[in-house]
């Protein structure tokens, strides 16, 4: 185990430096708590895309789930929050890529976004 860890905790490649005021932003964004009303905000104005419901995050049956006992409801609630992180993200992303393609933008330049 201290084998497979030390291969996966020792392979960090970096890649160019962000703008400073970027990487500051979104260091800021990951060392913090997010506020509820911010929160509320986000999840208001990133709805999933009605041609993306991959991105939804998938319910367990209520029946299934009053059989589970309580620490497999613990691990289904704590991937349910890491799946809707992930589909914030993704949402977001396709958001962006949204708009830069409809945006007139130098062909290289969309390439590289994209």
């Amino acid at each position: 185990m201290d084998l497979i860890l030390k291969d996966i905790e020792e392979n960090v490649e970096y890649g160019a430096d962000l703008l400073p005021n970027v990487a500051e932003g979104f260091g800021k964004t990951v060392s913090r708590p997010l506020k509820k009303e911010t929160a509320d905000k986000l999840r208001e104005a990133l709805k999933v895309p009605n041609n993306c419901m991959g991105f939804v995050v998938p319910k367990m049956n209520p029946e299934m789930w009053s059989q589970l006992p309580a620490y497999a409801r613990v691990n289904d609630v704590k991937t349910q929050q890491f799946q809707k992180s992930l589909s914030i993200g993704l949402i977001t992303l396709a958001n962006i890529a949204n708009e830069v393609t409809k945006t007139q933008i130098p062909a290289d330049v969309k390439n590289k976004l994209m």
